[in-house]
């Protein structure tokens, strides 16, 4: 099972997603991005160059 959905489900306060960008297929230029999400359904996003 998907690790953010057993999150989810176990009620988990704050979860986080983890995903590498790139965009116009150049892989030169690409961006961690972790999302955050609380139990309030605030979503933060942070991105870091790499």
């Amino acid at each position: 099972m998907n690790t953010a959905i057993k999150e989810k489900i176990n009620g988990e306060r704050v979860r986080h997603k983890f995903r590498i960008r790139y965009y116009n297929n150049d892989t030169s230029f690409l961006k961690l991005e972790r999302k955050s999400k609380t139990d309030k359904c605030k979503v933060i996003i942070h991105m870091l160059q790499i």
